[in-house]
């Protein structure tokens, strides 16, 4: 989606890169909308990622110095076949207002589309953790981890088979992943109109 336009209204994703490790290439790709030719784009997510090249082993050290969290899903990584996985780390939507859009999935799904490669096999791995799980009562976790699971069903993401329910950590392909679709031009009216409330 570079740009999706209707009317005055646009979204953008843009894949930024830093500079690869020896088997890990890390990232963001970030969704950008712009109301009008007036006003700037505003940045209105995030989704950090790292494509791991396994085909010497996982690249355990690297992504240990990357952060806990990184090192946890590059130990499920072990868990499926292939030399070349993404590690989606964490996702964000900036305006709460915006939340619940399926935006978090749109960064997704554009982030996977610009690094496939034509490699539809391509596993992508997520680590799907609710905004403040620590701290959540047993019950408000149970229904947390049943509304993660749900929302990113539609991805075709599911629980990878050896981890834990608690580690949130999902598994799916690249072609699962890019098959989704929205109507963009509705999409682009629910973020005006979330967007426009107080």
């Amino acid at each position: 989606m570079l740009p999706c336009m209707i009317g005055e209204g646009w979204l953008r994703a843009e894949l930024r890169f830093e500079a690869p490790e020896d088997s890990v290439m890390t990232g963001t790709t970030v969704l950008l909308w712009r109301e009008n030719e007036v006003r700037p784009a505003q940045e209105v997510g995030r989704a950090y990622w790292h494509l791991v090249d396994q085909s010497e082993g996982t690249p355990l050290v690297e992504l240990d110095d990357i952060g806990a969290d990184v090192l946890a899903l590059g130990e499920a990584a072990d868990l499926v076949d292939g030399d070349l996985m993404l590690l989606v780390e964490h996702v964000q939507i900036n305006d709460e207002r915006l939340r619940g859009l399926e935006l978090g999935l749109l960064l997704v799904r554009e982030t996977v589309a610009g690094l496939v490669f034509g490699r539809g096999h391509l596993p992508v791995i997520l680590q799907a953790q609710p905004d403040g799980w620590p701290d959540m009562a047993a019950d408000q976790l149970a229904a947390a981890q049943l509304s993660l699971a749900r929302h990113w069903r539609k991805l075709g993401f599911g629980s990878l088979p050896g981890t834990e329910p608690g580690d949130w950590i999902m598994s799916a392909t690249a072609s699962q992943v890019t098959a989704w679709t929205v109507d963009r031009a509705d999409l682009i009216d629910r973020v005006r109109a979330g967007l426009a409330r107080r």
